[in-house]
């Protein structure tokens, strides 16, 4: 009975080793997939911040200049230098994505002027080593929709009375404003004869020209002019009659000059 009994708990300890090497590789395969899951989804993050950092810088740089500017343009490739800098750089490289930061492709991310739609969107391969090579390879998209950046929203009194260092500004004006009740930031839209143009001024004694983006004729019927405005538009949908104001630092003002109307009282 004694070798009997020997002989069976040999079996039970034999079993359970070959349990042991049949279970353990596969442990350790659960736990080296949860923690690549892991590590892909703190990169991801990484990713996901960085895009929303360019995207603001992108937007702003995009108001402030005008699409308008050919010398600045919203495209995969000013996306991807506003997106691959600093940290997520060097973290790119010593991550597992293939061919590290230029392995993430930007070629399907895109602006839209007319919606002021930001479209940022990545590609990228992520190598998981201990896999076979045929399946080792993961592909991700991340993309950011946004609309661009339209100036900071101010509280209070600051947004009001335009004191310290706030003034007021629009994408293709050449000045700033210290209150948004200056008349020059008043858009009146006004409709006129194209008979009556030629003899037209606006409120400060000047002469109205044809708009560059919408007057493709020679004539036309009626037209839109506004109170301060030096050009003549042909439709009311035309991007050059929008008006939009935004609050800024006067650091952001760039090489704007002050208003000649309310500049006078800085």
């Amino acid at each position: 009975m004694k070798g009997l009994f020997d002989k069976n708990r040999l079996k039970i300890k034999a079993s359970l080793t070959i349990e042991a090497a049949l279970e353990l590789p596969l442990f350790m395969l659960f736990c080296a997939a949860v923690l690549y899951f892991l590590i892909i989804i703190s990169l991801q993050c990484d990713i996901q911040n960085a895009m929303e950092e360019a995207a603001g810088d992108l937007g702003k740089k995009a108001y402030l200049t005008g699409q308008t500017d050919s010398d600045y343009a919203i495209n995969y490739l000013t996306i991807r230098n506003a997106v691959f800098t600093g940290e997520l750089k060097e973290t790119l490289e010593s991550s597992k994505v293939k061919n590290g930061s230029s392995g993430v492709k930007t070629l399907l991310s895109d602006y839209d002027e007319e919606t002021g739609i930001l479209d940022i969107v990545l590609t990228y391969v992520y190598e998981i080593p201990f896999l076979p090579d045929l399946i080792n390879d993961f592909e991700f998209t991340q993309r950011l929709r946004v609309r661009a950046w339209i100036g900071s929203e101010l509280s209070g009194d600051e947004a009001e009375s335009g004191e310290g260092s706030v003034v007021y500004i629009t994408p293709s004006g050449s000045v700033y404003h210290l209150t948004m009740s200056c008349p020059y930031l008043d858009l009146s839209v006004s409709s006129i004869s194209f008979s009556e143009v030629e003899s037209a001024r606006n409120k400060s004694g000047s002469r109205y020209t044809a708009c560059t983006s919408c007057c493709k004729k020679s004539t036309y019927e009626s037209v839109y002019i506004t109170g301060y405005g030096t050009n003549y538009h042909s439709t009311l949908s035309c991007s050059k009659l929008k008006r939009t104001v935004i609050a800024v630092d006067i650091s952001e003002a760039g090489s704007r000059a002050a208003c000649s109307k309310c500049g006078s009282s800085d």
